[in-house]
């Protein structure tokens, strides 16, 4: 039993440490909880599959899909492209409804990546 300045440390079992019972357990439940989070919406994965082909010269790429909002962030790179894009976002907001699985209601959104 240890001591720490004459005090006696309670011993520490399963229920008071937690649901895991080795560190392997828990970083293997934290991974499998992040893949879960992580997982696309079916749109956001249409609209990645298909991006270079709708539109081969645009400096963007998809971003993330937010089913809660219905916004769509489409990233750039800097603040010249997002602005070279903003009078396209109507467009591109168009040719993205026409894809199959696209949501009634939803808004593109221009957003500066940081990498």
């Amino acid at each position: 039993m240890p001591y720490f300045e004459g005090e006696k440390y309670p011993e520490y079992g399963l229920q008071s440490r937690g649901r895991h019972a080795t560190f392997s357990s828990a970083v293997a439940a934290a991974f499998s909880e992040l893949d879960e989070e992580i997982a696309t919406h079916p749109f956001e994965q249409q609209v990645s599959d298909n991006f270079k082909r709708l539109f081969p010269k645009v400096p963007a790429w998809p971003g993330k899909f937010d089913p809660e909002t219905g916004y769509f962030d489409i990233l750039v790179k800097n603040p010249a492209s997002m602005f070279m894009l903003k009078p396209r976002l109507k467009g591109m907001e168009a040719k993205l409804r026409q894809l199959p699985g696209a949501p009634a209601n939803f808004k593109a959104v221009l957003q500066i990546a940081i990498r």
